[in-house]
C-alpha cells in the first residue's frame, strides 16, 4: 500500500502515456485519411505533451518535502487527471484545450522549479553548507 501511495501518480502518468500512444496511432490513421482525400485540414496532437507535463509534475511531487504542498500538488493532479479522462463528457466548449493548456503551462513552471531545485543542490554540494545537508 505504501508503494501505491508513494508512486500512484507515476502510475497514473504511465496510464496517460499509454493513452497518448493509442491516441497518436489514431492520429496517424487520421492523417493518412486526410492525405488520401487531399483535404487541407490542420490537426494538432497534444496528448504527448500533456502526458509529459503530468509526469514532470508527478516527479516534482516526489521531491517536495512539505506535506501541505504535496497535498496541494496531489489535488491538482487528480483534478487534471479527471479533466483529461472526462474531457469528452463535459459539455463546455474548448474544455479539452483549457485542460491541455493548463497542464502544459504547469509542466513548464515545474521544469523551472526542478531546475532551480537542482541548482540549489549543486550549490549546497559545492560549498558544503551543513544546514542544507542535515535536512
Amino acid at each position: 500500500m505504501k508503494f501505491l501511495a508513494r508512486f500512484g501518480f507515476l502510475i497514473l502518468s504511465l496510464f496517460l502515456i499509454l493513452s497518448a500512444v493509442f491516441a497518436y496511432i489514431d492520429y496517424k490513421h487520421l492523417l493518412v485519411e486526410i492525405e488520401k482525400k487531399n483535404l487541407l485540414i490542420e490537426v494538432w496532437f497534444n496528448d504527448g505533451y500533456v502526458a509529459f507535463a503530468f509526469l514532470i509534475i508527478s516527479f516534482f511531487e516526489l521531491l517536495v518535502k512539505n506535506k501541505n504542498i504535496k497535498i496541494l500538488i496531489r489535488v491538482f493532479l487528480i483534478l487534471i487527471f479527471l479533466g483529461i479522462i472526462l474531457k469528452n463528457v463535459i459539455p463546455i466548449e474548448d474544455f479539452d484545450a483549457g485542460i491541455e493548456n493548463t497542464i502544459i503551462f504547469s509542466g513548464i513552471i515545474t521544469l523551472v522549479l526542478l531546475f532551480a531545485h537542482g541548482l540549489k543542490i549543486l550549490y549546497d554540494k559545492k560549498y558544503k553548507l551543513p544546514a542544507a545537508n542535515k535536512r
